[in-house]
């Protein structure tokens, strides 16, 4: 490859001292060599930051930058403002850059004048350290310029195409487009900002290609990921980001119908309504009654949950299970009373209760 330009891996770091040597090996020993490895120390209370300084003494493409512990977005964006690259691209703390992924996802970049390479992933669960489960992500190999992008806009996010940052390579351009720099939004602090980000990134898009090729492992410790716990900034995060999608379609020229009949759009807006739901009325999110009931009370005055469900999506979540249709009859006729005692009674009531229920949005 004649053309080798710098690619910035951008990695915060947050009390990883388990992981953070696996991690950065797996970026250093790139058969691609020509990068910068930004680490950002974000306030971490163990050895996290003295990590980070060896690693940057034995290997002169290594940066640290330490700072107060001010979360990912933050952290993210430090890197980014500190980074040199023609491509940019980010790695968790605790995961791993499988052999080739810079060298073949570049050359496509290249050879494409991509604003955006997406790969596939492997997400591996564990708990206590061992493996509990194992899953292969895959995109459809291909080439999406913008008018691709926007006609197949639902099914891309509905397949999670803009659900992570760590399974893409950015250029520089397309994030610092003009007066419009795309950077994290620091207000999210416990998921979803990956989410809010590629949004922003996809309304400047000309030109995506997809490697169908697996090239990360991400990890998903139990106790470790904040993935995995309820938090109100997280609840409001999915707000947000329902709300910026919905915001995104009007600018693509989505009408109501097109929202309302697309199955892609409700499956994903389903799928989020769940994750509200599973996350209040889960008997573990330290909320008492009367807060879980004046959570489920406001979640139903927003515009985009104002749902109704008809009388073959009632059969189908029954057929599904007998919580399930259970959940739905709660929900559609407002028992939030009764919502709220059962998530203290079972631990997960709700579960994916609505992807395939046929919503209709007012």
């Amino acid at each position: 490859m004649i053309n080798q330009p710098l690619i910035s891996v951008i990695m915060p770091v947050y009390n990883a001292e388990k992981y953070i040597d696996s991690a950065t090996e797996s970026i250093l020993s790139q058969s691609y060599s020509n990068i910068e490895l930004i680490l950002v120390d974000d306030g971490s209370s163990d050895r996290s930051g003295e990590y980070c300084d060896r690693i940057a003494m034995k290997d002169s493409r290594v940066k640290v930058i330490h700072q107060k512990n001010k979360g990912i977005s933050e952290a993210r964006n430090t890197g980014m403002e500190k980074s040199e690259g023609e491509y940019i691209t980010f790695c968790d703390n605790d995961d791993i850059f499988l052999p080739n992924f810079l060298k073949d996802n570049i050359m496509l970049a290249i050879k494409n004048e991509a604003d955006v390479v997406k790969f596939g992933k492997r997400i591996i669960t564990t708990e206590e350290g061992q493996i509990i489960s194992v899953e292969e992500d895959k995109f459809m190999q291909g080439i999406y310029d913008r008018t691709d992008i926007k006609k197949n806009f639902a099914e891309l996010d509905a397949k999670r195409y803009f659900g992570f940052v760590w399974d893409a390579i950015y250029s520089r351009k397309v994030l610092n487009n003009g007066d419009n720099e795309i950077r994290f939004d620091k207000t999210f602090r416990t998921g979803y900002e990956d989410v809010d980000f590629n949004l922003s990134v996809f309304n400047n898009v000309d030109t995506m290609v997809v490697n169908d090729s697996i090239y990360y492992e991400h990890y998903i410790r139990s106790g470790y990921s904040t993935t995995l716990r309820y938090s109100y900034n997280r609840v409001e995060s999915i707000y947000k980001v329902i709300d910026k999608k919905f915001d995104l379609l009007s600018t693509l020229g989505f009408t109501y119908d097109d929202i309302a009949l697309n199955e892609w759009l409700l499956l994903d807006l389903g799928e989020k309504i769940s994750s509200v739901l599973s996350l209040i009325c889960s008997g573990t999110s330290g909320m008492n009654f009367k807060q879980v009931l004046d959570e489920l009370r406001r979640m139903s005055k927003l515009r985009y949950l104002s749902i109704e469900f008809d009388k073959k999506a009632y059969q189908n979540a029954k057929k599904m299970s007998y919580s399930r249709g259970l959940s739905w009859n709660l929900l559609y006729n407002k028992y939030f009373h009764a919502m709220a005692l059962l998530g203290f009674t079972k631990k997960r009531i709700i579960g994916n209760v609505f992807p395939n229920c046929g919503m209709r949005i007012r």
